[in-house]
């Protein structure tokens, strides 16, 4: 299950891209900008700004899930999340759309096919993004043999939180790897992610034995108030060092995704967060440059 298919990528790997974004995420971060991933199912999301209040989708809620009462709600816990969807079906304007649809392999490689000239032009190729693709490790591994025997790189970002007995040969079909870290300690994982570390980080040294270390990229969203500290780029120099990593890219924090909250009857948690300036950005990064370890700060 895929959420969005994004072409001519130059942020997620070498050259321009295509990007897959898998459906569904053990992860729940409080600054998430796609909460849409996170469920591992499709969902409705609601642009109030669309609706004309007509009432077409709650005639065709076979689960009796929406009202008005001055005001659109979607009862949530009652949505069957029915293969049919007729509540996205009967809305005219798009106010209600799908977040979520189902893909085979070959309809994912038909998609993607036809761009083969702007992947081998610019050495770009596919990533897989998320949510958190290796949740759905079977689709995962069967689309990237398709990838990989159409002479395309592909790469992964990952949050971390995948089982532990992945088939290594799947794995190995991987090109690069974007790995998440977002907290130093389990509390704060905890806190901030609703999981604990410990599972990320044996991940990570998995990872790094079957792949190699120099296929990995720690990625790091640096979040004022939650992580942006230089304890937290300390801690991470020694994580990459002790795992053989040399590489970091760091990814500052944006509200990009907080008007999708409501669209899902969800609260922004995070709020009146501040921006990282560019220089403290840069201070970040000339830390880690401190510590023999390539740094790359998106967006500036």
């Amino acid at each position: 299950m895929l959420f969005d298919i994004s072409d001519f990528a130059t942020q997620d790997g070498p050259g321009i891209r295509t990007v897959l974004f898998f459906k569904g995420c053990p992860l729940a971060c409080q600054w998430c900008s796609n909460p849409e991933s996170q469920a591992f199912f499709p969902e409705p999301l609601y642009h109030s700004e669309l609706c004309i209040k007509c009432e077409a989708c709650k005639e065709a809620c076979p689960s009796k899930a929406i009202s008005f009462d001055g005001e659109y709600r979607i009862d949530r816990s009652k949505c069957a999340h029915c293969s049919s969807h007729e509540c996205v079906s009967a809305c005219k304007t798009s106010a209600l759309v799908l977040a979520g649809k189902e893909w085979s392999v070959e309809d994912v490689m038909a998609r993607l096919l036809p761009q083969r000239g702007f992947y081998q032009n610019s050495g770009g190729g596919i990533t897989f993004s998320g949510g958190e693709p290796l949740a759905q490790a079977g689709f995962a591994f069967a689309l990237a043999r398709e990838i990989r025997d159409a002479g395309f790189t592909l790469g992964l970002e990952t949050c971390g939180c995948f089982p532990p007995d992945l088939d290594p040969e799947g794995l190995r079909l991987i090109d690069f790897v974007y790995f998440d870290i977002k907290h130093l300690s389990n509390e704060g994982y905890i806190q901030y992610t609703s999981r604990p570390i410990y599972p990320i980080l044996a991940n990570l040294s998995r990872l790094c034995d079957c792949l190699g270390a120099e296929k990995i990229t720690l990625s790091l969203p640096l979040i004022p108030g939650v992580n942006a500290t230089s304890a937290f780029i300390d801690w991470v120099a020694n994580l990459a060092q002790s795992n053989g990593i040399t590489k970091i890219r760091i990814l500052p924090y944006h509200e990009y995704g907080r008007a999708k909250y409501p669209c899902l009857g969800k609260t922004y948690a995070l709020s009146e967060v501040p921006h990282l300036s560019d220089q403290e950005l840069s201070s970040f990064a000339e830390a880690l440059h401190g510590r023999s370890l390539t740094c790359e700060v998106l967006g500036i």
